[in-house]
């Protein structure tokens, strides 16, 4: 069965796009489902290279749910100054998770 979030695709990545005039923010970013790693892994520093080399100086990496909310603050302190997190829970998390009070607890 395949994932949920299709990271169970091995997916090539797209060639980068020309470099941006000025840095520039990505305000909705879901780096864990790149690379379906730790929120410091190499993989993801690579990535924010990558990034950085086309202008993206900075990522807001956005948490769907308490867990990924989680993950997401740790990205952020894994990478200070580069990637910033949103914590949330998506509408479409909320009917499926098995304590709702718990994570929302869990996210403020």
């Amino acid at each position: 069965m395949a994932d949920r979030h299709n990271r169970d695709l091995d997916r090539k990545p797209a060639p980068l796009p020309a470099p941006l005039n000025s840095k520039t923010v990505d305000s909705h970013a879901h780096l864990e489902l790149i690379h379906n790693s730790e929120p410091d892994s190499p993989l993801l520093k690579e990535t924010l290279d990558e990034a950085a080399s086309v202008g993206i100086d900075r990522v807001v990496q956005v948490g769907y749910s308490a867990e990924q909310s989680i993950w997401s603050v740790k990205c952020a302190e894994a990478f200070v100054g580069r990637v910033l997190a949103a914590v949330a829970l998506h509408p479409n998390e909320a009917p499926v998770v098995d304590d709702l009070e718990k994570d929302l607890q869990v996210i403020q």
